[in-house]
This record gives structure tokens, sequence and C-alpha cells, in this order.
């Protein structure tokens, strides 16, 4: 060895005295035989821990030899990491370090190569590619000859942070924690992976921060499988008290709902709500969220479209338990000039005893469009007391899983601008379209959610999961968009039109509102294409058997019916609208529906709980013929 390579061997970068005096030991050992064994197990105590014994047995690694050298004569190295099965204790680190709190944007192999003086850096490290080695498994990978002795892996994140699993204990690095002795090299109080302590130096393959070489036996994953639907919470006016259990969690903001059930004790325009809604909530952005409690705002609007009801819940921790309580109820009076985009129109309705009722109409009947956190605390509010939730459709999250983002596609989709086709407007067209694009362009245009690039590293339309969304039709609803629940669209066992179920490039999903005569239905499509993800609408059904009075909060939800088998076969055939459906404003018999808006959230990472359809068991609803 050169006075060059000890001297690179002796240079600190992340090192202090005592790894310093390590790397002096390990040479003794080469050269010096017994004598200095004594020393590095003496050195091998600096960290704190007495227990490490080597790998297999060795206090040592060897050296490379000449033909296994990093560069281009150097053995090619397949490496892979897996970082969806993380054991909790590395998940753990990653949430005291905030690492998981922005997206994923790389992994890399962060090495020091024999006698090279870059000791670990990120800048230097090796990027591996994420790729898919099973159905909705993705992993990073890397062929490369560039590392030949010591190393380790670390993960970037959006915000510019890494987590390395190589380190010290006072690092709390995953590998300097006992249960990792096995595959890691100790040098005074750091712990690093060696190439040539590898099993199989050319196919290296690792869970981050772990000695595992793949995920454990039997491991499955249910980061993003929705939870059962929970129970009814009652009204404040029969329990003021009363909550409603989610499960164990460690943290109230790991509990992610997506839609609930929105009723009430009564029917009435004032202080109840009429007809029961599956709607959508948005979280309250007045309140401090904490581990200990988070607050969400439930907002729905019914047959009495001058009003906004909504409901302000918290999901809390009670002695490890997640649990959901009413803090309040209120009623806002939707109206012009009162800071939001606003239109309203006015009909007799025969869904409330032909009534005269002036309301919202088009997309400005959709709750979810208007900001709910500045809304509830409008001084003109009208307390409530007698709304119930139920069925809330939820995730519950564990530290360190990436949780997903959410999204909305509203800007630029509104509904027709209340005139007539042939008195609308030149500007009134181009203003207005809905999800198939400009006015007139027919269906099957497309719009893009994320450009080439910006979505993350795991190209899969499987990351994307519609939660809702909304439909507008000049002949359903009175004219008024409605709110609607989405669900994976599931095309049989025979498969729908050429569509055999979700893929990592195509995914298609139902939208469906129980208004007036009963399911409204329209199915979307979410691809890829050239690298971005794109979203198109495809076509809309009605199935008008059973009216949606007739419906309980049960049979009518949504999220609990087959709503799949409704779209396949609709009750009412004489009202099957498919090809071409969503040009709806030139349609002369106004049966038509378009798709106003749509909500999703879209996961930091592919991971194997996404593949497939929706795993909410559905209800055994009669599909009436």
């Amino acid at each position: 060895m050169s006075v060059d390579e000890t001297s690179a061997l002796l240079e600190k970068t992340r090192d202090d005295d005592a790894r310093a005096r390590w790397r002096l030991g390990r040479w003794t050992v080469v050269v010096g035989g017994a004598f200095a064994v004594v020393e590095l197990a003496a050195a091998a105590r600096e960290g704190g821990l007495g227990a490490w014994r080597g790998v297999r047995g060795k206090l040592l690694p060897r050296t490379p030899r000449n033909s296994e050298r990093a560069g281009a004569g150097g053995p090619l190295r397949r490496v892979t990491l897996y970082d969806h099965c993380m054991d909790d204790a590395t998940k753990l680190e990653g949430v005291r370090r905030d690492f998981w709190t922005t997206g994923r944007e790389g992994a890399r192999v962060v090495r020091h190569n024999f006698g090279a003086g870059d000791f670990f850096s990120y800048k230097k490290g090796i990027p591996l590619e994420r790729r898919m080695i099973d159905d909705g498994l993705y992993a990073w990978t890397l062929e490369t000859r560039d590392f030949d002795w010591e190393y380790g892996f670390a993960l970037g994140n959006v915000a510019g942070k890494q987590y390395y699993d190589i380190g010290s204990v006072a690092e709390r690095a995953p590998l300097a924690r006992e249960d990792n002795f096995g595959c890691v090299q100790r040098y005074g109080k750091y712990f690093n992976r060696v190439v040539t302590n590898e099993i199989d130096p050319v196919n290296i393959s690792y869970v981050f921060g772990s000695c595992l070489r793949e995920c454990p036996p039997g491991y499955k994953d249910y980061s993003m499988v929705p939870k059962p639907v929970s129970g009814e919470l009652p009204s404040i006016a029969t329990d003021p008290t009363a909550s409603v259990d989610l499960g164990d969690s460690p943290d109230a903001r790991l509990v992610i709902p997506s839609s609930v059930m929105f009723l009430a004790d009564t029917k009435n325009k004032d202080v109840g709500i009429n007809p029961h809604l599956r709607t959508g909530l948005q979280k309250d952005t007045t309140f401090a969220e904490s581990k200990n409690a988070v607050r969400w705002i439930v907002g729905g609007i019914d047959y009495w479209r001058m009003y906004l009801k909504m409901a302000k819940i918290e999901i809390y921790l009670e002695n490890g338990r997640a649990k959901v309580r009413f803090i309040s109820q209120t009623r806002h009076t939707l109206g012009p000039n009162k800071g939001y985009p606003y239109r309203s129109k006015g009909n007799k309705d025969w869904r409330v005893g032909d009534a005269y009722v002036d309301g919202c109409t088009n997309v400005f009947c959709d709750p979810m469009q208007y900001d709910l956190s500045t809304l509830y605390g409008d001084s003109g509010n009208t307390k409530m007391t007698q709304y119930i939730i139920k069925s809330i459709l939820y995730r519950s999250l564990k530290l360190g899983d990436s949780a997903p983002t959410l999204h909305r596609l509203t800007t630029g989709i509104q509904s027709e601008p209340n005139c007539a086709v042939e008195a609308c407007t030149s500007a009134q067209r181009q203003s207005t379209h809905f999800l198939e694009g400009t006015w007139s362009t027919g269906a099957y245009k497309e719009r893009t959610l994320f450009p080439a690039g910006k979505w993350g590293p795991d190209v899969d339309v499987r990351r994307l999961t519609i939660t809702s969304g909304v439909l507008c039709s000049t002949g359903q609803n009175m004219g008024h968009c409605m709110f609607a629940i989405a669900r994976a669209f599931d095309p049989g066992s025979s498969g729908w039109q050429g569509y055999t179920g979700p893929t990592r490039t195509r995914k298609q999903y139902i939208l469906a509102s129980l208004v007036g005569a009963g399911w409204k239905l329209a199915r979307v499509e979410v691809f890829v294409d050239g690298g971005a993800l794109k979203i198109k609408a495809l076509d809309t059904v009605l199935d008008h058997y059973r009216l949606a009075s007739d419906h309980d909060a049960v049979t009518g939800d949504g999220v609990l019916a087959d709503i799949s088998a409704k779209y396949r076969l609709p009750a009412k055939t004489d009202k099957l609208m498919r090809t071409g459906a969503l040009d709806n404003w030139l349609n002369t018999n106004g049966q038509k529906m378009g798709v106003g808006g749509v909500y999703y959230e879209l996961a930091g990472s592919m991971v194997p709980s996404l593949v497939g359809l929706d795993q909410v068991v559905p209800l055994d609803v009669e599909n009436q013929q």
C-alpha cells in the first residue's frame, strides 16, 4: 500500500479521530497479525456496543483483488434495493428525521472504494433506477462496475434530504442496530456494508436498512388498502359526546378519510339533509393539527341548493386507538358577492313536493369546490345539531408509509353557462367545457394531470386513486351538477370493450351519483402517454329503476353498492347513454352528461397494495331489472 493510499484512508470527511484510528489499526492487521486484532477489538467497542463479532465470524473483510477493483475492467455488479417493505424501526427513524414528509426523489449507492478519497458522499453516489420487477412491485436497480469496497444505500427526497442506512449508533443509522450486525463491517463507531463480505458480490440485493436480501417471506403490503367502512356517529342532538373507533394508529394524521355518508335525523329543509349524501371532506386548515388530533370538515349540498351543510369532525388518539367525534355542525347560505364564484338558478323541484328552489347551479353545486374552512367560520352561518355521518371510507397508514397527496382537476372544466345552446355566445362556449375538451370537440378528449418526469419515478397509473368527481347534465338533476363518488371499474370476467382491468399504463373508474330518478354513472380512464399521466372521459349510463328517495343510506351508498355491475347492466336500457355521451350541450334530447371535475390522490410511490381493484367488499345490492 502506498503512502498516498494511507493518507487517503486517514482523510476525515464524516469521520472523527476514532474512525481514523480504526482505519490505521485495520491496516496494521493486514501486515502485523494477531497483535493488531486486539487493537481492532478494542476499537470496535468505541461505539458503545460490544456485541459485534464480525461477519460470519470474520473480524475483517479481505481487500478486493485487482480483478475486483472498480473500473472498466472490474466485475459487473447487479444491485437491487427494496424500500416498500422496510421494518418499522427504519421507518420510524425516517419519521424522526422528517424524511417521509415529501416524495422520494431517488436512491444511490454511496461508497468508499478501496484506496479512494471520497467517503460515502451522496453527490458522488451511483444513482439507481426505479423499475417494476413484478406486477406492482417496484425496486431500485442498478448495473455498475463502479464500487468495490465499503458501501451503503441512501434515499433522497424532493426536499433535498438524504437518509443513509449506514453510519453510527449516534446517528441512529439502521445498520448500526444490533439486529443488523450480520451483514455490516464495523470500523470504530461506524457500520458499513462491504463488497468482499457479500455472499454473492456481483448480485447484491437488500431491503433498505436491513440485512434481508428481499422482503420477508409472506410479507404483504396493506399500506394503501382502505379500512372497512366505519360505524355510525350519531348526531350531536342525540349524543354530543359520541365517538366511533377507527382502529389502532400511532398518529391521528395517518388516518386519511376520502368520503363519508352524510345524513340527518330529519329531511327538513332547514335542519336536515335530503337525500342522504355520499360526499367528501376537506382538512380544517384553521386547526393546528398534531400527532394527537386532526380536524376535517364534511360538506354537502342536497336538494335544497341554497345551503352548504357542514360538520366539523375530529380524528384523535385515545389509548393508541384512533377515534372520530363531532366538534360542531353548521349551515351556510350560498349566495353571490360572498367572496367566491357562484351562480344560481330557480326552478320547481318534484323531489321536494314541487317546491320552488332557488340555489346553486352548474359546478357551483359541487361542495368540494368551496373553501370549507373559510365558509365554516362565516358569521352568518346557522348552528346545526342533527347531522349524522357513517361509513367513513378511510386509510390508516403506518409511520413511514408514502402518504398520498391530494389534487383536483377543476380549472377549465365547467358546465353549461345557463343559456340555451342556440343563445350561447362564442365567448360562453369557449369558456365552458367538460373533461372531454373545449366546446363541441367531442368525446375522448384527454387532459394532462402530470407532464412526463413530473410525477415521480414510478410511472404507474395505479398510484393515482380517483376519490370523487362531478357530473353535469342539462337533462339530469334539473340541470345542476352532482357530486359523485368514484370507484375503480370492474370490467367483469370477460372484460369490457377491450378493458380487462387495471395495469401500470391504464385504469378506469366509475363516477356515480344517486340523485332524483336514480343512479347517474360516468366512466373515465387514467392512462400513461409518453411518460405523462393523463385522463379522459369515456361514456355515461343511467340506472333509473329506483328513485333516490327509495334507497336508504346503505343501499344508496356508492361505496357499498356494486357500481360496476350497475354500469355494465343498467336497469333501464332506454336510458343508456354511451357513444358521444360527453358532448353534452350540443345534444338535443338533454339526456347526456359530462364530467365537470375530478378529485384524486397520488401515492408517493407504487406499492403492491395498489394493484387490482378497490378492496372494499361491496354490499350485495340487488340489481333490479
